[in-house]
Order: C-alpha cells, then sequence, then structure tokens
C-alpha cells in the first residue's frame, strides 16, 4: 500500500478465438472503494504469461531459440505483431472496471529472449515497451481515460537506459 494506492494482480487470459480477458478480485475492489484506496492493476512479468492461452491462441509469437534455463517458462516473440492484441484487450477490460484508471505491466525479468532475426537486431525490452505503448494506444480508443506504468526489473536492468529513453512522456515507470 503505497498513499492510498494499492497494485494488485490481475487475472489474464485468453481464450480459443484470441480474445484477452482480464479480470480483477471484487472483494479487493469493494474494499478498496469502502477505504479510498486506488487500485492499479498488474499484468504480472510478460514472459510468465505463456499459461494464459496466448501460445494456443497465437501461436506464431512462440519465441525461438529462447534458452530460459526453465522448461516451464514459455517465451514470447515481441516482433509479432499479433501480442499487441491480447495486450490491448486486457487493458480495455482493466479500463473498464470501476475506479481503474492506470494498470501496471511488468517486464520480462527472466530468459534471454526470443532470438529470432527481428529480435536479435532489436533490444528485448524496449521491444516489449513498444508492444505495451501500442497496446495502450489501442486500449485508449476504448478507455481514453486510461493511463499505463511499466515496470523495470532486474531482467532489463542492462538496458534500462534505452527503455527510459524509448518512454513516452505519459507513461510513468517504476523499477525495483
Amino acid at each position: 500500500l503505497k498513499y492510498n494506492l494499492l497494485e494488485v494482480h490481475a487475472t489474464v487470459t485468453v481464450d480459443k478465438d484470441g480474445v484477452g480477458h482480464a479480470v480483477m478480485n471484487p472483494e479487493t475492489l469493494a474494499a478498496c472503494r469502502r477505504y479510498g484506496v486506488r487500485v492499479v492493476p498488474i499484468i504480472h512479468h510478460l514472459e510468465q504469461l505463456g499459461d494464459a492461452g496466448l501460445f494456443e491462441a497465437y501461436p506464431m509469437i512462440r519465441a525461438q531459440d529462447a534458452d530460459t534455463g526453465n522448461p516451464n517458462q514459455k517465451v514470447i516473440c515481441f516482433s509479432q505483431p499479433e501480442i499487441v492484441r491480447p495486450i490491448t484487450d486486457w487493458l480495455v477490460d482493466l479500463g473498464k472496471t470501476p475506479d481503474v484508471t492506470e494498470v501496471m505491466i511488468w517486464l520480462s525479468e527472466e530468459g534471454k529472449g526470443c532470438r529470432c532475426e527481428q529480435c536479435r537486431q532489436a533490444l528485448r525490452f524496449v521491444q516489449e515497451l513498444e508492444a505495451c505503448v501500442k497496446a495502450l494506444r489501442g486500449a485508449q480508443e476504448v478507455c481514453p481515460h486510461l493511463g499505463l506504468r511499466v515496470l523495470l526489473t532486474q531482467g532489463s536492468y542492462e538496458q534500462n537506459a534505452q527503455v527510459l529513453a524509448a518512454l513516452p512522456q505519459d507513461v510513468k515507470v517504476s523499477y525495483y
């Protein structure tokens, strides 16, 4: 809890038709409303969302040659434009949640990322940020009030200067 602000994880999924869904715990929302606490939903570390149904709906976004050191980790290829749709859907669902004005997205924190030709030529965490910003702009067509916070991570540390340079002025940033 930070000065009447609670960042709390949303549950995000992608259905078989490729539509992203995001929900918040209704008891948490009610308690926050009752005590005057502003809720900022969190979309968990992007590289840890493979079990949300992303790869079943969008097999083309599965990373190539991504050595994570963790066989259960499913890495996303951020060069594929299809990744923007589920993130947009999640942001729209969360933006339609009463009293939600911002969403926090955590950048990846583990693994090496995708090693396809396009990803090898780009900065991984700048790509992640760009996908998040594109998704935000799409979500703002439906929820113009919605803002974005991005969490830099231990994984992004070496690229944080480049991520900050690419950060639009209206997107907030945190680091842990």
